[in-house]
C-alpha cells in the first residue's frame, strides 16, 4: 500500500501544478491556446484528407495488389511509429528520470524511488507517444472510411496501436536504467541522439528509395507488383508491428476473431514492457539517481554555466569572436542540436534527387519550377530558424544575468546572434538554390533572381527570428525544442511564411514579364518590374530593420 500512496501522491501533485496552470490561465493566454487548437486540428484535417486519397488510390488498384499494398503499408507506419517511440523515450526518460530539474524537490519528498520511477516512466512514455497516436487515428479514420469497415475496426485500431507505443516506450524506459549503470545519463542522451538521428536519416532514405511515384497514373500489375516488393520489411512473427498487419489483413476480410488474439497478445506484451521497466527501476533507480544528481552538483560548481566561463575568458569583450565562440560550444554541447545537421543533409540529398528526377524537358517549365523552389527554399528555410535561431536567446537559460552584466551594449549581443546564424544559413540556402537550378538547367536571368532573392530572404528571417526570440523567451525547458514548439515560435512560423508567400508574390509579375518576353516576344511591365523589385527588398528590408531594433529593445527590458 505504500508504493500505492507514494505514487498517488506525486500524481496529485502533478495534476495540482496541472491544474493550477489552467485556473491560472488570463486573458493574454487566450490567443495561444487558439492558435495551438486551430494549427492542431487543420494538422488532423491535412493528415485525414492526404490519406484518404492515398488509401482510396490504392483500393482502386487490383483488388488483390491493392489489398496487400494497405498491408504493407500500415506495417511500414507501424514500423516508423515503434522505431521512433522507442528512441524518443529512451531520449525523453533519460532528460525525466536523471536529469530534470524537479529531481531535486522530488527526492525530497517521502517517498520512496520507485515512485518516482514510476511516475517519471508515464510521462516519458506519454511524451514520446502523443504525437503518433494524433498522426495515426486520421489514418484509420481514412482507411474504416474507405473499405466501409465495422465501428470495431476504429477500436481494435487504437487498443493495438496504445499497445505498440506502450510496449516501445517501455522498452526505451529498461533500456535507458540498463544503459545509465554503464554510462554517465549525459553520454546516454548523447548516444541516443546520435542513433535515433540515424535512424530517422535511413528511414528516409527507404521512403524515398521506393519512388512512391511509381505507383502515379495507370499502373500496370507488374509494376505494381515490383513496387511492392520494394517497399517489404521485416516481418517475423515474433514484432509487435508483425502482429499489427495481420490485425489490419484480417480485420479487411472481417475475421474479427482472429485479430482478437493479436490484440490480446499486444496488449500483454505492453504491460509486460512496462512492468519488466519499473522492475530495473526497483533495483537500480535510487542508485543510479542520487549519483547522477551528485555528479550534476559537482559538474555544476566545477565549471558554472557556459557564459559565466566566457565572461572571464573574454575581458570586456571587445569583438563578437568570444561570444561566437560561446554559442559554438552551447551548441556542439548539445547533441540534440548538432544531430539535426545529419537530417538537414539527408533532406538536402533527398531535396536535390528529387529535382533531378523530375520529368522536364520544357524551357518554361524548368524555369517556373525554378520560381517556386525559392518559396519551398523559404519553407525550409523558415523551420531551420524556428529551430535553431528563435531559441538562441532562450538558451542562455539562468545565465541570462551574467550576459546583462557583460559590458557588451544589448545592440552588440543582439547582432553578434545575428551574424552568427547568418552565415551558415546564407551558405546553405546559396548552395542548395544554385544547385536546384543547376539540374534544372535554368536561364541565367532565373539563376541570379533565385540566388538575390533567397540571399534577401535569408537576411530577414535570420533578424525575424532574433527578433521573436528576444520577444518571446522561454528560459526554463527540459528540451529546446519546446521553445521552439511554444507559441512565440508558431506564431514567428506563421509570419515568416507569410513573408516569404508576399515576397514571391511580389517577383511574380517580373518573372511573368521575363516569360512574355523571352517566348512572344512581348515587352510588358516597363517600369513596374523595378517597382516590383524594390517593393520587395523595401519590405524586407523594413522588417530586417524592425525585428533587431525589437530584440534589443525586448532584450534590454528583460528582468533578470
Amino acid at each position: 500500500m505504500s508504493f500505492i500512496r507514494n505514487l498517488y501522491y506525486i500524481f496529485h501533485l502533478k495534476a495540482s501544478a496541472f491544474r493550477n496552470g489552467i485556473v491560472n490561465l488570463g486573458v493574454k493566454d487566450i490567443p495561444h491556446i487558439i492558435v495551438f487548437s486551430l494549427i492542431t486540428l487543420l494538422f488532423i484535417l491535412f493528415d485525414y484528407l492526404f490519406f484518404l486519397k492515398v488509401v482510396n488510390y490504392i483500393f482502386n488498384l487490383n483488388e488483390g495488389i491493392g489489398n496487400v499494398i494497405i498491408v504493407e503499408l500500415f506495417r511500414i507506419i507501424f514500423v516508423s511509429f515503434f522505431t521512433m517511440v522507442l528512441f524518443s523515450s529512451l531520449i525523453l526518460s533519460v532528460s525525466n528520470l536523471y536529469i530534470s530539474s524537479d529531481l531535486p524537490y522530488l527526492v525530497s519528498l517521502p517517498v520512496k524511488g520507485i515512485s518516482i520511477a514510476s511516475v517519471k516512466t508515464f510521462q516519458s512514455i506519454f511524451q514520446a507517444a502523443w504525437m503518433p497516436v494524433i498522426f495515426t487515428i486520421p489514418v484509420f479514420v481514412a482507411m474504416g472510411r474507405v473499405y466501409g469497415l465495422e465501428p470495431m475496426f476504429y477500436v481494435f485500431s487504437m487498443i493495438f496501436l496504445v499497445s505498440l507505443l506502450a510496449i516501445a516506450g517501455g522498452l526505451g524506459c529498461a533500456l535507458t536504467q540498463l544503459l545509465v549503470r554503464l554510462l554517465k545519463p549525459e553520454r546516454v542522451y548523447q548516444a541516443a541522439c546520435i542513433a535515433g538521428a540515424i535512424i530517422i536519416v535511413l528511414m528516409l532514405f527507404f521512403l524515398r528509395a521506393i519512388e512512391p511515384e511509381r505507383l502515379v497514373g495507370n499502373v500496370p500489375d507488374e509494376m505494381a507488383a515490383s513496387f511492392l516488393e520494394k517497399i517489404k520489411v521485416p516481418d517475423y512473427s515474433f514484432l509487435p508491428t508483425t502482429w499489427g498487419a495481420l490485425i489490419i489483413k484480417e480485420m479487411m476480410n472481417g475475421s474479427y476473431s482472429p485479430a482478437m488474439n493479436f490484440i490480446f497478445l499486444s496488449l500483454a506484451a505492453g504491460i509486460v514492457s512496462i512492468a519488466f521497466s519499473l522492475i530495473l527501476s526497483l533495483f537500480f533507480y535510487e542508485d543510479s539517481l542520487y549519483l547522477s544528481l551528485d555528479g550534476l552538483r559537482r559538474m555544476k560548481k566545477k565549471s558554472g554555466s557556459s557564459s559565466e566561463r566566457y565572461i572571464y575568458k573574454g575581458e570586456r569583450l571587445k569583438n563578437f569572436i568570444v561570444m561566437w565562440e560561446k554559442d559554438t560550444k552551447i551548441f556542439l554541447r548539445d547533441p540534440s542540436q548538432w544531430t539535426q545537421m545529419l537530417l538537414l543533409g539527408a533532406l538536402m540529398v533527398i531535396y536535390l534527387f528529387n529535382i533531378y528526377k523530375l520529368p522536364l524537358d520544357n524551357y518554361y517549365l524548368k524555369n517556373l519550377v525554378a520560381f517556386i523552389n525559392m518559396g519551398m527554399a523559404g519553407f525550409v528555410l523558415s523551420a531551420l530558424c524556428t529551430r535553431f535561431v528563435y531559441p538562441s536567446i532562450s538558451m542562455e537559460g539562468y545565465s541570462l544575468w551574467m550576459i546583462r552584466s557583460m559590458p557588451v551594449a544589448s545592440g552588440k549581443y543582439i547582432l553578434s546572434k545575428y551574424i552568427f546564424y547568418l552565415l551558415p544559413l546564407l551558405l546553405f540556402t546559396e548552395a542548395l538554390t544554385f544547385a536546384s537550378n543547376r539540374l534544372l538547367s535554368v536561364s541565367s536571368f532565373m539563376m541570379v533572381l533565385s540566388l538575390v532573392t533567397i540571399a534577401v530572404i535569408t537576411a530577414t528571417m535570420v533578424a525575424l527570428s532574433v527578433g521573436f526570440g528576444a520577444v518571446y523567451p522561454v528560459f526554463k525547458f527540459e528540451n529546446i525544442a519546446q521553445v521552439s514548439a511554444s507559441y512565440g515560435g508558431i506564431i514567428f512560423m506563421i509570419v515568416s511564411l507569410s513573408y516569404v508567400g508576399i515576397v514571391i508574390t511580389i517577383e511574380a509579375f517580373p518573372v511573368y514579364a521575363y516569360f512574355q518576353r523571352e517566348m512572344f516576344l512581348r515587352e510588358v511591365g516597363g517600369v513596374g518590374i523595378y517597382v516590383a523589385y524594390g517593393s520587395a527588398f523595401l519590405l524586407s528590408l523594413i522588417i530586417a530593420v524592425l525585428s533587431l531594433l525589437k530584440a534589443v529593445r525586448a532584450f534590454s527590458a528583460q528582468e533578470v
